[in-house]
């Protein structure tokens, strides 16, 4: 199992949803560092990362982490 610990989203301005300024995103878990872009507000907008609401999820592999980071 991957538990996430923690995400750190890097503080931009003006960043967006489709305007192509999106934050650097770290995704801390039991099984190492993930990274990624995310959007502004953090669903996976624009092919970014959707970490919204994921702190304390778990996945059963990394597979599992990775296509849910990336749905």
């Amino acid at each position: 199992m991957i538990k996430v610990n923690s995400v750190i989203i890097e503080e931009l301005e003006n960043t967006g949803c489709n305007n192509g300024n999106y934050p650097m995103v770290t995704v801390h878990t039991t099984n190492g560092d993930y990274h990624g872009l995310t959007c502004n507000c953090r669903k996976g907008c624009a092919n970014t990362w959707d970490v919204f609401n994921i702190e304390g999820k778990e996945f059963s592999d990394e597979e599992e982490l990775l296509e849910y980071l990336e749905y």
